[in-house]
Formats: C-alpha cells, sequence, structure tokens
C-alpha cells in the first residue's frame, strides 16, 4: 500500500514540474505563445532558471499566428514573457496588442529600441510613476510608434532623459500632456501633419531640443497647443519647413487662424506675412519671436489673443491695413498689439501723428493705441460710443483729444500717461470715467465742453478738476447766431439733441430764408432755451 501511494505522489510531482518547465503551447518563429479561443499571448519559455535566454536579438511580434490549421491573433503580452532576456535588443509590437503584462520586460537591460505599433498600447492614460519605461525599462534610448498610432497618452515617455531618437507616424492626431516631458536627451522632433493638439506640458523641460521640424506649414498653424510647454519650438527655438530653416515666415493664404502658441519662442524669425484670410490671432502665437523686426496685419483681423507678440524685443515696424481695420480688432492685452513695441503706427506705409476715427467706427476697442509714441492729436469718432480699457495708453505725445457727442463711457487708464493739454468733449451729459483714466494734473488740461453742459461737468467727480470752458460757436461746429434767431438755410424744423422736435405751442412757425449771410431764418414766438439745436441735420447754436 506504501508502495502505491509513494508511485503516485511521484507521478504527480513528475506532472507539475513537467507544467512548470514548459510554460507555453506553442513555439513559432523563436516566440512562445498560448493560446485562448481564437486569441494567444506572447509568453516565456519556462518559469524559473533560463529564460534570459529565451529571447534576443530584435524581436517582432506579428499580428497573428497560425498553429494547428488554426489562426489566432496576438492580443497581449503575458506576465514575465521577456523578463531577464538581458540579450534583447529591440522588440516591434503590433497594432493587435491591446495589453502588456506586469514585468513583461523586467531586467532587460539590453533592451535599447522599441517600436509600438498597437494605438491601444500607445494611447493609455499613463501616469508618472506609470509610464513606459516602467514597462521596458529607463534603458531605451529610441521609442517609434508606428503607422496606425493616432494618439500618445499622458506621461507615455515622461522623464525619459535616455531617449535620443523620437519617431512619430502620420497617422498621428494628438499628443497627451506630460507625454515627453524631460525627455532631455531629445534634440529634434518632427511633428506629423495630421496632429491638431498637443496638450499641456508635453515638452516640458527638453532642453535638449535644437529644431523642430514639419512638412505642411498650414497644419502646424492649427494645431492647439494646451500652453507654451506644449510647443517643443519653446525650446528648439528653430523650426524647420521641409528641411528648410524658417525665418522669413509666410503663413499660407487660405488659413484663418494662427493657433495660441504656434511659433512660441521662435527666435530666428525675423519676418511675418500674414495674408488677408487671417481672421484670429491666437494668444502668445508669437510670444519669444525676439528676432522679429516687422509685421503686417491685415484688415481682416478681427482678434489677437493676449500675449501674441510679448517679448517681440526685435520689432521695429507695425503696419495696418486701415484705421478702420486697427479699430475692429479686439485686443486680449497690451502684448497682443505689436505697437507696445514698435511704437510708431503705421497705415498704409506712412506714420500717423494726426489720428482722425472714421465716421463708420462705433468703438475705440482696449489697447488699441497702447504704447503709441507717434500720435500727437485725436478728432473725429462722432459715432463712437465707448473708449476702451487702456486705449491711449503711454502715447507719449499726445496733447489734444476730441471726444465725441456720442461716447457713453471711458474705460481705465484710457489716456492714462498722456501729456494732454487740451480735451474736446461733446457729450451733453459728462461720462464716467474708469480708474486712472487721465493721470496728468487736470488743472493744466483745458477741457471744452458744449455751453449748455458747463455746469454738469463742473459738477461731475470725473470731469470737474479741469479748466473747464464752454466751447465757441467754430469750436462746436456749428453756425452760430445772436439775439434769438437760429440761422440756417433750407431748414424744416427745429430739433434738440435727443431729436426731439421743439414747438413751443401749436402757432409756433419756421420762416425759411435762404440769404444765410443776410441771417433772415427765425422762431416766430419762439419760447427756446439757449443751446444747440438740430435744424434739416446740421446742428446750430442759439445764444
Amino acid at each position: 500500500m506504501k508502495q502505491k501511494t509513494l508511485s503516485f505522489l511521484l507521478a504527480v510531482l513528475m506532472s507539475m514540474v513537467a507544467n512548470m518547465a514548459s510554460a507555453y503551447d506553442a513555439k513559432i518563429d523563436g516566440i512562445y505563445y498560448n493560446f485562448n479561443d481564437t486569441k494567444a499571448t506572447v509568453t516565456y519559455q519556462y518559469y524559473y532558471d533560463d529564460n534570459q535566454h529565451a529571447y534576443s536579438g530584435s524581436v517582432t511580434i506579428p499580428e497573428s499566428v497560425t498553429y494547428s490549421g488554426k489562426t489566432y491573433s496576438v492580443t497581449s503580452i503575458g506576465n514575465y514573457a521577456f523578463s531577464d532576456c538581458w540579450g534583447l535588443r529591440s522588440i516591434e509590437i503590433p497594432n493587435s496588442v491591446t495589453s502588456i503584462g506586469s514585468s513583461a520586460f523586467r531586467d532587460c537591460t539590453g533592451l535599447t529600441s522599441v517600436t509600438i505599433n498597437s494605438n491601444a498600447i500607445a494611447s493609455k492614460a499613463y501616469t508618472s510613476s506609470s509610464r513606459l519605461s516602467e514597462i521596458f525599462g529607463s534603458q531605451v534610448t529610441s521609442y517609434t510608434f508606428g503607422e496606425g498610432v493616432e494618439e500618445i497618452g499622458d506621461y507615455a515617455c515622461y522623464n525619459l532623459p535616455n531617449i535620443t531618437n523620437l519617431n512619430l507616424p502620420e497617422t498621428l492626431t494628438s499628443i497627451g500632456s506630460n507625454a515627453f516631458r524631460g525627455c532631455t536627451g531629445l534634440t529634434s522632433a518632427k511633428i506629423p501633419n495630421a496632429v491638431t493638439t498637443v496638450n499641456s506640458n508635453a515638452f516640458q523641460n527638453c532642453t535638449g531640443l535644437t529644431s523642430v521640424h514639419i512638412s505642411d506649414l498650414a497644419a502646424w498653424c492649427g494645431i492647439s497647443f494646451g500652453g507654451s510647454s506644449a510647443n517643443p519650438l519653446t525650446n528648439a527655438h528653430h523650426l524647420y519647413l521641409n528641411g528648410e530653416e524658417v525665418k522669413e515666415l509666410v503663413v499660407p493664404d487660405g488659413v484663418e487662424t494662427i493657433g495660441s502658441y504656434a511659433f512660441y519662442n521662435g527666435s530666428e524669425i525675423t519676418a511675418v506675412t500674414i495674408p488677408s484670410s487671417i481672421t484670429s490671432i491666437g494668444g502668445s502665437a508669437f510670444s519669444g519671436c525676439t528676432g522679429l523686426t516687422s509685421v503686417e496685419i491685415p484688415y481682416s483681423v478681427t482678434s489677437i489673443g493676449k500675449d501674441a507678440f510679448k517679448e517681440c524685443t526685435g520689432l521695429a515696424r507695425t503696419d495696418y491695413a486701415s484705421i478702420e481695420s486697427l479699430l475692429g480688432i479686439q485686443f486680449g492685452n497690451s502684448y497682443a498689439n505689436p505697437l507696445y513695441y514698435t511704437k510708431a503706427l503705421n497705415v498704409g506705409g506712412k506714420i500717423v501723428t494726426e489720428l482722425e476715427i472714421p465716421e463708420n467706427v462705433a468703438a475705440i476697442n482696449s489697447f488699441a493705441f497702447y504704447n503709441c509714441n507717434s500720435i500727437k492729436k485725436v478728432t473725429g469718432g462722432k459715432n463712437v460710443t465707448s473708449i476702451g480699457k487702456s486705449a491711449f495708453y503711454n502715447n507719449v505725445k499726445l496733447t489734444s483729444v476730441q471726444i465725441g457727442g456720442k461716447v457713453e463711457e471711458i474705460k481705465d487708464y484710457a489716456f492714462n500717461k498722456c501729456p494732454l493739454t487740451t480735451v474736446y468733449n461733446y457729450a451733453a451729459t459728462p461720462q464716467n470715467c474708469g480708474i486712472e483714466t487721465f493721470s496728468i494734473d487736470k488743472s493744466t488740461c483745458n477741457l471744452y465742453v458744449l455751453p449748455e453742459s458747463v455746469e454738469q461737468y463742473e459738477n461731475h467727480q470725473d470731469w470737474y478738476e479741469f479748466n473747464i470752458n464752454a466751447m465757441d460757436a467754430e469750436t462746436v461746429g456749428v453756425e452760430a447766431i445772436g439775439n434769438g434767431q437760429l440761422t440756417m438755410d433750407n431748414a424744416k424744423g427745429v430739433y434738440d439733441l435727443s431729436g426731439r422736435k421743439m414747438n413751443a405751442n401749436v402757432n409756433d412757425n419756421v420762416n425759411v430764408n435762404n440769404n444765410v449771410n443776410n441771417s433772415k431764418f427765425g422762431i416766430q414766438n419762439s419760447k427756446l432755451k439757449k443751446g444747440i439745436y438740430i435744424v434739416n441735420g446740421k446742428k446750430l447754436l442759439k445764444r
């Protein structure tokens, strides 16, 4: 009985040893597999002992294998599959693989090149403590993401200073946040045309970068960068288009938007030509382009984002297509306007010293003339209703300003640091002003207002400190008459400045005489007070 029991236990033990020694179902072209239904998993040769000799050199895992007449899709790399394979030099993973097991490449100290064709593996959302180096080891120097990979996940190659070679596929559309952060060994980056999104900090601290290579400038302008550290140009400074360094940047016609951070820190760019198809320039688009000396803003541009030209310290000239087009731009802040550095305003190739605001302009936008040092006088703007924040901030030669009668608000710092000596304000009712709209000693600045509005300005908190004067007829821009008469040829009615028809009673008559010089236009039985009136569409002053 004891003999039979001992024999049975020995048989069981031998069976277990046999199973432990052989951990695979099949070996095909040098790769070990286990099968489950229609799927195959790459596995190891042995549990113990000599697995370090199972794989060596270059290994390319196929998408599928056929065994005993049945085809299996290779979908995973099992736990410890390549563990301790010191002789393994490179590995290529197919698109069919969707998972890699624990310690699959543990202690593969000779592995230096990894090719990932699997979008599932490449696009996985990694973390700073679970990244590709935790799978393949930090000794890897080259990562190639094959065609078919559309996304590289967050933290995929985070803090891998040994990487010196990076190959991205033409199918790639998105690069995750922190994907290559801290890869200080990278010296160049080629960004495929299909990329539309590069998320925050994707290339942060890639301090070894010296060049960025692209083949489609229009596609580059359309990339959504998650910040300055998302753009490899931030560290590289040198942008190459089809192998030639970009110095005189010509944005292709048809491009509508220059994206935020598109040329951030492109310090070798010296000039920019922007086509009339462009409607917006994104925030920080040219920030840090210290070599940029000139820029021309076409009439089509309606918005320029925050810090678009910040630290463009080499800018010497900015040309705008027209005053109307300039005043149609929404600036994100002072650094959005290249005038911050160029100072002199050029319109149509000429420096503007006397600025006339066109009648079709309804607002002077914030930062429109920020830091301009060529403008000495501002007139016009009869239909302007608001003057934006810091609109004329630090216009160091601006001494005379005309504020239109429809202006309802003047915002913070609009005329701060402007050495104004004369202000003409045609608004019948004083406007409220923002914080430090004016920074001058107001008592030394002459403020001219409509005669009937003098008292209101003298009692208004934002205007009373000025040296307030009533405009004369010539300044008001109307015909003046005395002795209770208004003179105007072809007049058909009398209205106040609010458009209300002025009739003392039903018997009031307006007599018209075409001889203006003889002042024979009269208002019979008129009870009109002194002030400004509209007669036949023109302003007249009654003293």
